[in-house]
């Protein structure tokens, strides 16, 4: 008797195993490499050697590929949308972006590029509109925003230019409409506007001076009351300033 149900407890692991392997078949993307193992945490597929990696996600669309050095990501690499669209590639040394970067919207066309030193970016930086305008450009040192950045309108024409130091607006900064027409300039100190800040509420004006006191709401003159621009600023240099849109590393997987 002991015998018989030592027999049907053994045939029950057996045939659980079996369903087990034939449900994960049955779940592999078709196309797969054969060597492609499932990472359950972060649901993609990857098959990995010493020298590469590449990842796919769990549809069996390709995630990202590379080098692989001391179990670091090394040399050319590759990421991907779910759509297949190419995402970013640049190079890694040991583990850190390093060289030329390139970043796509899911369309497939360049959303910025730039250099990356010791994985935070570095010298000139060049940000798109989806539609492949120019949005912004500038200059980044040890990752934060550095000298003259400017912004656009996606028509092209200039809505700002503004020295930026250690990523904070500093100095002299100036805004035009949309048309080209002057909007407002004055100077910032660590992302706060000071001093006096010539304005004008549309093109053409009329226009005014807003005077920024440290601790005290603006004093304006030469606007009419009924601008609503007497205590607050519509174009916040936090909400306008060019986005610093991707990030100095990535994800596991």
């Amino acid at each position: 008797m002991r015998f018989i149900q030592h027999f049907i407890f053994i045939g029950f692991i057996v045939i659980s195993v079996f369903s087990l392997k034939l449900s994960a078949n049955q779940n592999r993307p078709a196309g797969l490499p054969n060597d492609a193992k499932f990472n359950a945490k972060y649901k993609v597929w990857i098959v990995r050697s010493a020298t590469a990696e590449t990842v796919f996600y769990s549809d069996g669309n390709k995630k990202s590929q590379g080098g692989i050095d001391q179990n670091l990501r090394n040399g050319h690499w590759v990421f991907y949308f779910a759509n297949g669209e190419k995402k970013a590639e640049g190079s890694y040394v040991l583990g850190k972006m390093e060289e030329n970067w390139k970043f796509y919207y899911s369309s497939g066309k360049l959303e910025s590029e730039g250099d990356y030193k010791n994985n935070s970016k570095t010298g000139q930086w060049t940000i798109y509109f989806a539609s492949g305008q120019k949005k912004s450009e500038g200059e980044y040192t040890g990752g934060l925003k550095s000298g003259t950045w400017i912004e656009y309108y996606e028509s092209g024409k200039v809505f700002y230019k503004g020295q930026f130091v250690a990523g904070m607006a500093h100095g002299t900064w100036s805004y035009n409409f949309e048309d080209g027409s002057f909007y407002q300039a004055g100077r910032y100190s660590e992302d706060v506007k000071v001093g006096a800040w010539k304005i004008c509420i549309a093109p053409g004006g009329p226009c005014g001076e807003q005077n920024h006191e440290q601790d005290k709401p603006p004093k304006v003159s030469g606007l009419p009351k009924e601008s609503g621009l007497q205590n607050s600023d519509p174009y916040s240099i936090l909400d306008n300033a060019a986005p610093d849109e991707q990030p100095s590393s990535w994800d596991k997987y």
